[in-house]
């Protein structure tokens, strides 16, 4: 199999992944998720939206955020008590 064979909504692997993700924040008292990406990527832009992520202006990450070179598109996700992804 081939990457490309991953992705998409059939397997629904980023979906279930993101899950676990918000899962083990709420279990560990995290209440934001923050993340950077890449504007040319617009399947992985569409899916951040769908999933509640807010684009946020790089000067309003908070100031450990990691910074990656390649990253000009900035998300966040501040997780509600009953809120799923």
């Amino acid at each position: 199999m081939s990457k490309k064979e991953f992705r998409g909504k059939e397997l629904n692997i980023a979906q279930e992944l993101l899950g676990v993700l918000v899962s083990f924040c709420r279990e560990n008292g995290i209440h934001s998720i923050y993340l950077g990406t890449v504007t040319i990527l617009k399947a992985a832009l569409r899916f951040y939206e769908r999933n509640h992520f807010v684009e946020v202006e790089k000067e309003n990450l908070p100031t450990r955020f990691p910074l990656m070179n390649a990253d000009n598109v900035f998300y966040s996700l501040h997780l509600k008590e009953n809120q799923t992804v």
